[in-house]
């Protein structure tokens, strides 16, 4: 059995990020650490309750995000698998996928991150322009509030 001595972070961008409060991101809480902000290249599209995010070459189109390093790896990517609707057996079905990137943090050193993209087309969703989904979210309600 191969044991992975590197540890594995994830990269939230959307509802599993500290501005949304969550009862998952609270249920996960004492297995994950906070380790930076950084960016990731990818486009991030408005699907309703939570963001969309789909990989890309474009090194201008960047999506901004936080790492956090997962203790307890698999147990973790079981729950996390799950509130992100990715079955590796099932793909073709799967909401979105997780797959393994290089991103760069704020203070410009790189780190192996998971990423969960959307595994769906977006032709009808809005792209969002925002590289940060929170300010996007943010910039939402107060144009709604301006009603």
């Amino acid at each position: 059995m191969k044991v992975n001595s590197q540890p594995d972070y994830l990269f939230a961008y959307g509802t599993l990020r500290k501005g949304f409060g969550l009862q998952m991101l609270k249920n996960i809480s004492h297995n994950i650490d906070y380790v930076g902000s950084g960016a990731i290249n990818g486009a991030l599209y408005d699907i309703g309750e939570y963001p969309a995010a789909l990989p890309t070459e474009d090194k201008n189109s960047k999506i901004a995000g936080e790492i956090y390093q997962l203790k307890h790896s698999r147990k973790m990517f079981r729950l996390l698998d799950e509130y992100e609707g990715y079955d590796r057996k099932d793909l073709q079905n799967s909401e979105y996928y997780r797959r393994r990137e290089t991103l760069e943090l704020d203070n410009g050193d790189k780190i192996k991150v998971w990423v969960y993209w959307y595994n769906f087309p977006v032709n009808d969703k809005m792209k969002i322009e925002d590289s940060d989904y929170l300010n996007y979210l943010k910039g939402k309600e107060e144009n709604y509030a301006a009603l």
